[in-house]
């Protein structure tokens, strides 16, 4: 039987450890804050939503809706110059990757860079849009998304991963779109006041079908992940920060890869017309 002074000891040691873990997790909540107001501002799969149906490897999710782990996040800004083609979707001509808009520019692998910076470039400019007032380059945030768990929306109840080995899954990417930006910033906002990254929470990530916005996200926090996760958890952020950033497929290679030439975008604007 554990006498009183060894209980203490005990109560004592886990006391410090999540003092420890309590100042990180604060720490990394703030940063991932800062990253997100930055936006309002591949090396894995992918989590199609298109049409606010979300599909994970192919499989429709049900409910359209996903718990897991965003085990990290960058900004994104993609430029493309092909018409959308579902059967043959084209990589953005112009892309780049950051963890701060201001210092952001075209990834060494993009095939047509349009500036040397992302500020002051033309196709990052209001007004620049094929339809409305918008951007020719989208801005976006690019996820990495660790499915984790059981969750069963009719009941709307999730059982966590118990053990580690549970948290060995792959990586999925899912693009958040420029009229998703708010709602992915507000979320990792909130979650800075409770004093939690993203990576250290099950999120809950909706798709439905909008009129407005074609798609529309939602994030919602299902609960915080058990400290004793706390630790693979952070080795599978720092993994997800190196893959984050991996370059798009070339379009060339798609273009012999298909034999079929692909449609170019139109361009309608007086401004972006100039730069071609």
């Amino acid at each position: 039987m554990a006498t009183r002074k060894s209980q203490a000891a005990e109560s004592s040691a886990k006391s410090t450890a999540m003092t420890v873990w309590d100042k990180e997790l604060a720490e990394a909540a703030r940063a991932s804050a800062a990253l997100a107001a930055e936006q309002t501002s591949g090396g894995a799969k992918n989590i199609s939503i298109r049409g606010g149906v979300m599909t994970v490897d192919g499989n429709q999710v049900p409910g359209n809706t996903l718990v897991g782990v965003v085990v990290g996040f960058t900004l994104c800004n993609k430029y493309y110059t092909e018409e959308f083609d579902p059967d043959s979707p084209a990589s953005p001509a112009c892309y780049a990757y950051g963890q701060r808009a201001a210092d952001m520019g075209p990834h060494d692998e993009a095939e047509d860079p349009q500036a040397d910076a992302c500020k002051g470039c033309l196709q990052n400019e209001f007004g620049t849009a094929d339809k409305g007032r918008g951007k020719a380059c989208k801005n976006t945030y690019q996820l990495l998304v660790l499915p984790a768990g059981t969750y069963d929306f009719r009941e709307d109840r999730f059982d966590p991963p118990e053990t580690a080995d549970e948290l060995g899954g792959d990586l999925h990417g899912l693009s958040v779109s420029p009229t998703n930006l708010k709602a992915w910033a507000g979320y990792v906002d909130r979650l800075a006041g409770n004093l939690r990254p993203e990576w250290a929470c099950y999120t809950k990530i909706t798709a439905t079908p909008d009129a407005k916005q074609q798609v529309k996200l939602t994030f919602a926090l299902v609960k915080n992940v058990d400290t004793s996760l706390l630790t693979i958890l952070r080795t599978r952020h720092e993994e997800a920060l190196k893959v984050i950033e991996q370059p798009f497929p070339k379009n060339s290679e798609r273009v012999e890869r298909d034999a079929a030439p692909p449609k170019k975008r139109k361009v309608t604007s007086e401004r972006q017309k100039r730069n071609f």
